[in-house]
């Protein structure tokens, strides 16, 4: 009897240890797939951070060469501007000069509006033109 009391305590034994073995082995497994899930996340987490980098500085450059074109538009536009003003004011300034040439009374015709004096109308306050002017209506010669 005391053998088999003896087998049977060296059976439980063993079958404890098996059990002990197997849940080791189980509990490591569980801790191999946890690492693996945390490396792999990570791993993940790097990429899209890496994405994520290289869509902002895309977006960056997008954005700075849409600045660099509307800078651009706008000089165009005010060289344009500049360049129409410039041709009018050539327009005035050569007008002016014709007028000249032709006798006009440059100080009254200045002072005129479309040939017409308005020196009379106007309130003594706040005068256009600072030159004392006859009342009388300027037209070319």
């Amino acid at each position: 009897k005391q053998a088999d009391s003896e087998q049977q305590h060296a059976a439980t034994q063993r079958a404890e240890l098996e059990a002990a073995k197997r849940a080791r082995e189980l509990h490591e497994m569980q801790f191999e797939a946890e690492q693996k899930n945390i490396d792999q996340q990570a791993a993940l987490d790097r990429k899209k951070m890496a994405v994520q980098a290289a869509l902002d500085a895309e977006s960056h450059a997008l954005k700075v060469a849409a600045s660099e074109r509307r800078l651009a538009l706008q000089e165009l536009e005010f060289s344009q501007k500049h360049k129409h003003q410039q041709l009018a004011d050539e327009r005035k300034v050569e007008y002016l000069r014709a007028l000249k040439q032709e006798g006009v009374d440059m100080t009254a015709y200045l002072c005129s509006l479309n040939g017409v004096d308005t020196r009379k109308a106007r309130d003594p306050m706040s005068p256009r033109c600072t030159v004392p002017c006859d009342d009388e209506v300027v037209t070319p010669r």
